[in-house]
């Protein structure tokens, strides 16, 4: 980055390979808004009460606005909506932040919360910088462990966005 000119950076991490070209633009339209915001998360709903005590899933509670409040890897004992789970989210690969925050970032202390769950989000919460969601499509899983591997291939070979987005990319 440093040697990049630009006002914001997006961080798309590498095991967020499902991430929908679409979506990206979604980020790309939240920094356009509201360009004095310093970080953004993509948030996407949870579809399966299994989720919400997964610990390789990152889940957030946000506010009416979407900004995240708290971040944990286990909300299995949130009381939340049966139908669409609201509060929670799952957190997403996918990150913005506006340049000179992110210089910051790496220098800021670290916060208990970020040390006890290996959440980097905490450290902005905890830090008093809010840090807004930005809905995305779908929380395709990324890849963290061994198991997901076959979560992406069925997505992959399944999931109607995600084919179309192969097919376009097989055409190049």
């Amino acid at each position: 980055m440093a040697k990049v000119e630009c006002s914001h950076v997006v961080n798309l991490q590498g095991d967020e390979i499902l991430a929908l070209p679409g979506d990206l633009i979604r980020m790309v339209s939240a920094i356009v808004a509201a360009p004095r915001t310093e970080a953004w998360n993509a948030v996407a709903r949870i579809e399966h009460q299994d989720e919400l005590s997964d610990r390789a899933i990152v889940k957030c509670v946000v506010s009416r606005s979407n900004r995240i409040l708290f971040c944990s890897r286990d909300f299995s004992s949130l009381p939340v909506g049966a139908a669409r789970f609201d509060p929670v989210r799952r957190i997403l690969g996918v990150l913005a932040y506006e340049r000179s925050f992110l210089e910051r970032y790496s220098m800021m202390e670290r916060t208990p919360l970020e040390l006890a769950e290996r959440i980097d989000q905490s450290r902005i919460i905890e830090h008093d910088i809010p840090l807004q969601g930005v809905e995305f499509t779908k929380g395709y899983p990324g890849i963290n462990e061994p198991y997901e591997v076959t979560l992406v291939e069925h997505y992959l070979s399944e999931d109607p966005a995600q084919r179309d987005v192969l097919e376009r990319l097989q055409a190049f």
